[in-house]
């Protein structure tokens, strides 16, 4: 079992809860996805997942398919946050 640093799983767990919940006990599924928006907000999720325009201002429209500004780690490169989306091309495959 792959396990994930605690901002990451709670990032990957609101993406991907945030898609899912559309059918069934719309209430609870309702109660879920704000309590998921007001997680990812705090926890900042768009800081690093979600793509930034030309002014640096993250795209909230865009969800959060993986962000465009990478961070160096000395000695172990530049790393690019992924694609928290369950489309197939991030958490989806």
């Amino acid at each position: 079992m792959k396990v994930l640093p605690l901002p990451l799983a709670l990032c990957v767990g609101l993406s991907a809860s945030s898609v899912h919940a559309t059918g069934g006990a719309a209430s609870a599924d309702a109660a879920k996805i704000e309590r998921g928006t007001y997680l990812a907000r705090i926890m900042d999720c768009a800081g690093r997942h979600m793509p930034r325009g030309a002014d640096g201002v993250p795209v909230f429209s865009a969800g959060l398919p993986g962000g465009t500004v990478g961070f160096e780690r000395p000695g172990l490169g530049i790393f690019w946050p992924p694609n928290l989306t369950p489309d197939a091309t991030g958490l989806g495959d």
